[in-house]
């Protein structure tokens, strides 16, 4: 169509089309003093999405969390079948990931 929609634009429509159940995701998001960019409100969708499962008790697999970041980040996601078998100790299991910067999007 070769229209443009600005940034503020996208997000405000963006937004009109969550659930109720993102209701208080969405007032603190318009509480803000200026209205997200596009990818700041991507990323803090996602944070949301991932608290919201940590929170009600279900376990997101390590690849899912990988594949909502790389996502997040225009990446491409993970796919079971090509992901390389990961990095393996001596004894050939998967390392653990290290995890000690992943930041919560509601307690930091």
């Amino acid at each position: 169509m070769d229209e443009t929609i600005l940034d503020r634009d996208l997000v405000s429509f963006s937004l009109k089309g969550f659930t109720k159940a993102w209701e208080s995701f969405i007032d603190v998001i318009c509480a803000r003093e200026k209205l997200s960019d596009w990818e700041q409100l991507w990323g803090d969708c996602v944070q949301e999405e991932l608290c919201r499962h940590a929170h009600s008790g279900s376990h997101i697999k390590t690849e899912d969390e990988e594949n909502i970041a790389l996502a997040s980040k225009g990446g491409k996601s993970k796919d079971k079948k090509n992901d390389g078998g990961g990095a393996l100790t001596s004894k050939g299991k998967k390392k653990k990931k290290d995890r000690s910067k992943i930041k919560c999007f509601s307690y930091h």
